[in-house]
């Protein structure tokens, strides 16, 4: 279609205003716009020709947006090299079967319920250990009872003394 229209003889016909966009480009879109519009010797163009023209130029404007949308998501896809990269990485069935049992041996050696509760029942109550502190010596008993008590160099001197007593005799 568009080689049809760039040599068509559009450039040397006299009612022609934009020549140098054709000559520039002869896939410029202002030819279409011309036809669509009934511009310069387009008038005479039958309107389902023209429909047909919008149409077709409506249908290929769709069909870039779609493209330029598609390589936008091209973009950012990774590539193939970046996906075998990844899969290699990725964890095997042996991995995931050895976390899996670890997991379940973990499972295992952990107390069950009943367990955790005979402990609980053993354990000593706030109440039994307050009750056991107020049972103890307290500091001035252990004191007294120190001062009481012979020291050990008075024994000795005492020894001492009975040592030299039975020499003595």
């Amino acid at each position: 279609l568009s080689s049809k229209i760039s040599n068509m003889s559009l450039r040397d016909s006299p009612g022609f205003s934009r020549r140098s966009d054709y000559d520039v480009d002869p896939y410029s879109p202002v030819i279409v716009e011309d036809l669509l519009q009934g511009n310069n010797e387009w008038r005479n163009i039958q309107d389902i020709i023209r429909l047909t023209f919008k149409a077709l130029s409506d249908v290929v404007k769709s069909q870039g947006e779609a493209v330029h949308e598609l390589e936008k998501q091209v973009a950012g896809k990774a590539s193939k090299a970046d996906l075998n990269s990844a899969i290699s990485i990725k964890a095997n069935i042996s991995d995931v079967s050895r976390t899996v049992a670890e997991v379940a041996a973990t499972v295992e050696n952990k107390p069950s319920m009943g367990e955790i509760q005979h402990i609980l029942e053993e354990k000593i109550s706030r109440s039994d250990v307050q009750f056991m502190l107020n049972q103890k010596a307290s500091v001035d008993e252990v004191r007294n009872m120190m001062e009481s008590k012979v020291g050990r160099h008075e024994v000795f001197a005492e020894i001492d003394s009975l040592k030299n007593r039975i020499d003595d005799n």
